[in-house]
């Protein structure tokens, strides 16, 4: 781990800190503006509905959406229009989002700690949903472009092969940061590499297999259910985990007062 000078707070940006999905947004304003043909979200809207009726996995839904972004399918597709299409997004979508990891990042603002949005979206909406939520830098797929079109590959990926841990030491590197002082929080298996890297890792609604990493690795887990917010710390006296009334063993000291505060407004007391 690079020890640098302060800590931070790396988020994922779908279903962690957004409260679905951009690049699905995204891809569906594609659609509706004629950038992409209808039948290329074909298996994304099945998987999708599989979902919502409990009868298919998060991971089949979330491999058809990685799919149309690896897989030559944008080709054709306007760099301009793509930037359009994020701001449209963002103006629409920008603002609906999960408390905890909002209050988090707010938290580490308020506390002088740097945030940073790393996902596998696009860049085109990933960038300006960062800026709406005050983080100070955002990496995300971005696509390799001629004569103002994509070319059907990518230039960056953040989500395969490790690519979370990548990029959470090139931000490291890049602003001088402490990584064991750092807070990482997920929600999926794509998330294991960068929670891996820091000091506080938080599994946030955690897809199946994150939660079996999580529970190998006795990682933090943090459940969000309508307005109420469950957390879960492993006790190594009791080898189980168990509920925690405030979220103070899973953030460093840095961050204790400001989010303490924004984490008991949010969810107060009965």
């Amino acid at each position: 781990m690079k020890i640098g000078t302060k800590g931070a707070v790396f988020s994922d940006g779908d279903g962690t800190l957004h409260r679905s999905h951009l690049v699905v947004h995204w891809m569906r304003e594609a659609v509706e503006t004629k950038q992409l043909l209808p039948e290329t979200l074909r298996d994304v809207d099945i998987a999708e509905d599989a979902l919502d009726r409990r009868e298919g996995t998060f991971h089949d839904f979330g491999r058809h959406v990685i799919d149309i972004q690896t897989k030559g399918r944008l080709e054709g597709m306007s760099a301009f229009h793509s930037e359009a299409i994020g701001r449209a997004v963002v103006e629409r979508y920008g603002n609906h989002v999960n408390t905890f990891p909002r209050e988090l990042c707010r938290a580490a603002n308020d506390s002088g700690l740097d945030t940073f949005l790393i996902s596998g979206s696009p860049m085109h909406v990933v960038r300006p949903f960062g800026d709406v939520h005050g983080i100070r830098d955002v990496l995300a797929t971005t696509f390799h472009v001629e004569d103002g079109l994509f070319t059907g590959t990518i230039e960056l990926d953040w989500i395969r092969d490790e690519g979370k841990k990548r990029a959470v030491h090139l931000l490291a590197e890049k602003y001088d940061l402490d990584l064991k002082q750092s807070v990482a929080i997920g929600d999926t298996e794509g998330d294991i590499s960068m929670l891996t890297e820091v000091g506080y890792p938080i599994c946030y609604n955690p897809s199946r297999g994150l939660r079996a990493e999580a529970e190998k690795r006795h990682w933090p887990i943090v459940a969000e259910r309508k307005d109420s917010c469950y957390i879960l710390v492993w006790s190594g006296w009791s080898q189980r985990y168990q509920l925690q009334e405030t979220p103070k063993p899973i953030i460093p000291d840095e961050l204790q007062t400001a989010f303490n505060a924004r984490y008991h407004a949010a969810y107060p007391t009965p």
